[in-house]
């Protein structure tokens, strides 16, 4: 970005280019201020923070804008675990706004969008403070959609109990509140009718900000989702995945993401409708023990589609059973494989489903994973991508018993994640699959 191209999109001076200039190669970060200063780890007002440094160049046609709570900066823990379930296939922009200052704030989005916004699918998702500027955005500019964290919708009472100097740990720097601060957010009205879609996730032991208000004013509001959760305190981590599962369902049917990964030549795939499994297999149970077989192939694989060939036609290294299917950020080996890089894994067995029913299934991957549940294809996300949750997947049992299941999967390199969830009949919420639904042939079926 040019000194000129900063002009244009704030008003604010800030100093110390030199600073930027310096840390520039450090920090993957872009000025909105003309020179604003960038700290390692922290970042003044009027910054935008993108991971892989695609702002403003190369900014892709679905965007996700992330909105800071107060006291804290971009990029925090809320932007890495967005990054990680959507970066694959979002420009994700963390904007660091000023926390008092609301004139100011209202200018720069308005130069954010009209310079580099205009002609994306954006989401705004923002936390606490963030979730007040998130709605702000929904109302003002022409989004696609609106993720509200615990929002502060009243948030002059919250900087009335902050009046003073107020140390940012995430900015390492003081800020002064002041009632003329709190007065100007409150002077601050929302339209009759908001329009616009939007999630609202809530946690309903917040003790920060109460959720009373949110329900109040979004409670019925048409296009509207509410989600709330009996625990998650203010700060409910966004990478939960309950919470993620929320959020990823919500950013795809409002922004689809459109633009495929770089590594892609497949996408995502996935049996929509509910499929029926009429009949369990028949296995003679002194023939079975419990877990999943696996044969692992070391080799460097991009695409399920390079290790189904090799699975199908050689057999591999076979390692110790699968206790259960829920690996997740793994450093180290991949499973059993006694290695961390470059692994290939088939896993067979069957399924163990404990009574006839309506079951809904979901994975946790990284990298490529396909999944046959006796013989047919319910899910896959074939290529290289970081840690992802699968859409909920329904299949209908019409028996308890047991039935075939192969699993294919790849970890590239770096962490590695594999993780099995269901919904069985009767549940309220996904678990890990338990690893008395697993079994195998002795044979190594």
């Amino acid at each position: 970005m040019t000194i000129g191209m900063a002009r244009r999109l704030t008003r604010r001076p800030w100093a110390v280019l030199g600073a930027l200039i310096a840390l520039a190669a450090l920090m993957p970060s872009m000025a909105l201020g003309e020179t604003a200063a960038v700290r390692k780890g922290a970042f003044e007002p009027f910054t935008v923070y993108a991971h892989d440094g695609a702002f403003p160049d190369r900014i892709r046609p679905d965007v996700i804008l992330m909105l800071h709570g107060f006291k804290s900066g971009m990029p925090n823990h809320d932007y890495d675990a967005i990054e990680t379930l959507l970066g694959a296939d979002y420009t994700l922009i963390g904007f660091n706004y000023d926390y008092t200052d609301i004139e100011a704030n209202q200018q720069a989005f308005t130069d954010l969008f009209r310079n580099h916004l205009q002609t994306k699918r954006v989401v705004v998702l923002g936390t606490s403070l963030g979730g007040y500027w998130a709605e702000y955005i929904l109302n003002t500019f022409p989004v696609n959609g609106a993720i509200l964290i615990n929002p502060a919708m009243q948030p002059g009472g919250v900087l009335r109990n902050n009046i003073g100097d107020v140390f940012s740990k995430r900015r390492q720097t003081t800020v002064t509140v002041t009632e003329e601060h709190a007065q100007g957010y409150e002077r601050h009205k929302w339209p009759d009718s908001p329009s616009g879609r939007r999630l609202v996730v809530l946690s309903l032991d917040d003790e920060l900000i109460p959720p009373a208000t949110a329900q109040q004013r979004f409670g019925g509001l048409p296009n509207t989702r509410m989600v709330e959760f009996a625990e998650g305190g203010h700060n409910i981590p966004l990478e939960r995945p309950d919470v993620a599962e929320a959020i990823t369902t919500f950013v795809r049917q409002v922004a689809p993401g459109s633009v495929a990964r770089e590594q892609a030549s497949e996408k995502a795939s996935y049996d929509a409708s509910p499929g029926v499994w009429p009949k369990p297999a028949v296995v003679n149970p002194s023939a079975l023990d419990p877990g999943l077989s696996v044969q692992y192939y070391f080799a460097k694989f991009n695409n399920i589609r390079e290790l189904r060939p090799t699975a199908e036609t050689r057999r591999g290294k076979r390692g110790a059973p699968l206790t259960d299917v829920n690996w997740v950020g793994n450093k180290g080996n991949v499973m059993t494989a006694g290695k961390a890089d470059f692994v290939g894994a088939k896993i067979s067995g069957f399924l163990r489903i404990p009574e006839a029913g309506d079951y809904a299934f979901r994975f946790y991957t990284n990298d490529g994973f396909e999944i046959l549940l006796d013989g047919r294809k319910i899910y896959s996300d074939p290529t290289v991508h970081k840690d992802r949750l699968s859409p909920e997947i329904r299949t209908v049992f019409n028996a308890k018993g047991l039935y075939p299941i192969l699993m294919l999967y790849f970890e590239k390199k770096g962490s590695s994640t594999l993780r099995m969830e269901w919904r069985p009949p009767g549940a309220e919420g996904f678990t890990v699959v338990p690893a008395d639904a697993f079994t195998h042939s002795k044979a190594g079926s």
